[in-house]
């Protein structure tokens, strides 16, 4: 495989990912790249096709598991200025993939712009958000797109506009290696209209879910017609508890996880849920976190 530390100092080998996964969860990155800069993502990204290295990109890891073993290939993080920047320019929020979807609903509300205030609360990256299609009751992330920047996964930079993109319940078309860039549009409102929807949705999400460090989730898809947190509620798994990882008695698809956390705990609980949920209502739930 090829050496990627030649890219720059921005490419780290057997890099420790200690302080960067959830509840101390320890690992450690083949390579750690964190550019700092759109060519040089893009370098990246090209380095990576041509050698046949995995990459994977590391945000605010409260969907991704990792085990004892060396993470194969590139550990992708979007730390610097150009990813993590948002700015607003009359009715366009311009938010890089690396920030966080919280300061986006910031930025928006603090200039009278309505549309997002009800994602407040939803943990994540703004890349990550959009590949999931973050969404709540008042409607998707993506309802508010106007176009993307995303690097291809033969490292070319590209704009996508919106009558390109399809965003539907459980994710959308952005299938390029990295979302880069996003640009919402949004609409002006008075200011107190925004934050009585905002109260309202941060009240009910902190109500219904376990807004704190240390949950991760939602932990499995949604099936079909069904709620995954009531299947395992239902199931008698509320508060059950394997090791450092726990149901939470809020929403059963969240887990919460205590330090040191271990990927063999939460793996195992997750593994019992879904036998549980099969037994009893006949239903495969689907693994929404990735495991590295």
């Amino acid at each position: 495989m090829k050496d990627l530390t030649g890219l720059g100092p921005w490419v780290r080998a057997n890099a420790s990912l200690q302080g960067m996964l959830l509840q101390g969860m320890s690992g450690t990155a083949e390579f750690l790249a964190e550019p700092t800069s759109l060519d040089e993502l893009a370098r990246l990204v090209r380095a990576c096709t041509h050698s046949g290295q995995t990459m994977r990109v590391l945000g605010e890891a409260n969907n991704v598991l990792v085990g004892p073993e060396t993470i194969p290939g590139v550990v992708l993080r979007l730390t610097a200025k150009p990813f993590r920047e948002v700015t607003v320019r009359g009715n366009t929020v311009r938010a890089g993939g690396g920030a966080s979807v919280d300061s986006v609903v910031a930025a928006a509300c603090n200039v009278g712009l309505s549309g997002l205030e009800t994602l407040v609360g939803i943990p994540g990256s703004v890349g990550g958000a959009l590949r999931l299609n973050a969404h709540d009751e008042a409607g998707d992330i993506g309802d508010h797109i106007s176009r993307v920047e995303v690097v291809t996964n033969d490292g070319q930079i590209i704009t996508r506009e919106r009558d390109e993109l399809k965003f539907e319940s459980q994710g959308n078309n952005l299938d390029d290696a990295v979302i880069a860039v996003a640009e919402f549009e949004l609409e002006p409102e008075a200011e107190d209209g925004i934050l009585r929807r905002m109260k309202r949705a941060w009240i009910k999400r902190k109500v219904s879910q376990p807004l704190r460090s240390g949950a991760m989730g939602p932990v499995f898809q949604e099936p079909t017609g069904m709620n995954a947190g009531e299947l395992i509620t239902k199931a008698g798994l509320s508060r059950h508890r394997i090791g450092c990882a726990e149901v939470s008695h809020r929403d059963g698809n969240y887990i919460l996880v205590r330090a040191p956390a271990g990927a063999d705990d939460i793996l195992r609980l997750l593994q019992l849920i879904q036998q549980r949920v099969r037994e009893r209502f006949h239903v495969d739930l689907e693994r929404k976190i990735a495991i590295w």
